[in-house]
């Protein structure tokens, strides 16, 4: 499986990924009359959520999202209105998979529970394949809500690092299989020299 394209969360002026949700939050899209269809190797659930604070409420700032009639994907479908917002159409950037764009949706989120923020992927660690977990990251934020109301901010990079650190550690004392080339080798010897 192709990477995937993480939920983005706009905090203090900074783009982070969605790394990790304490308890299950998901967008009840059925409820803004939307099924999206998944047609990009990188985003099988067809949406990209954009998450934001309004004050210290949790807030949906805007939602990328894939639709077709029918589930045709020879028959691009506009989307309805939601909370007052038209979607706009496809961008003109190859990277854009999205068909509809709901930009400034300001939708108040009732979530209680945590979020894992991340930021800044380490060269050379990237995952080619799902999600890439958090101690890839030089960055990670905790956002803790209760009733979708920001309590607490907690700075979790240190922890990530630790974390980097036994999982480069674990994997360079396995030794390399003989298949891994040497270039790799060298790689994982630079990366674990600069953790220390």
């Amino acid at each position: 499986m192709t990477v995937q394209d993480p939920d983005i969360f706009i905090f203090n002026d900074t783009e982070y990924q969605t790394s990790g949700i304490g308890e299950q939050m998901e967008i009840e899209l059925n409820m803004f009359g939307l099924k999206p269809v998944g047609t990009c190797t990188a985003c099988w659930c067809g949406y990209q959520a954009v998450y934001a604070l309004s004050g210290s409420q949790l807030i949906l700032d805007s939602l990328d999202v894939e639709l077709y009639a029918d589930k045709d994907i020879n028959r691009p479908q506009v989307g309805p209105v939601v909370k007052g917002v038209s979607p706009s159409g496809p961008n003109d950037d190859e990277d854009d998979w999205f068909n509809n764009h709901y930009k400034g949706l300001n939708h108040h989120l009732n979530y209680t529970g945590s979020m894992l923020l991340t930021e800044g992927l380490i060269d050379g660690l990237c995952a080619i394949t799902e999600f890439n977990p958090p101690w890839k990251f030089k960055h990670a934020i905790e956002l803790v809500f209760v009733d979708g109301i920001l309590q607490e901010v907690i700075d979790r990079s240190q922890e990530m690092a630790e974390d980097r650190e036994k999982e480069i550690m674990a994997f360079a004392s396995k030794g390399f299989p003989e298949s891994v080339s040497q270039e790799t080798k060298d790689l994982v010897k630079r990366l674990f020299a600069s953790l220390q």
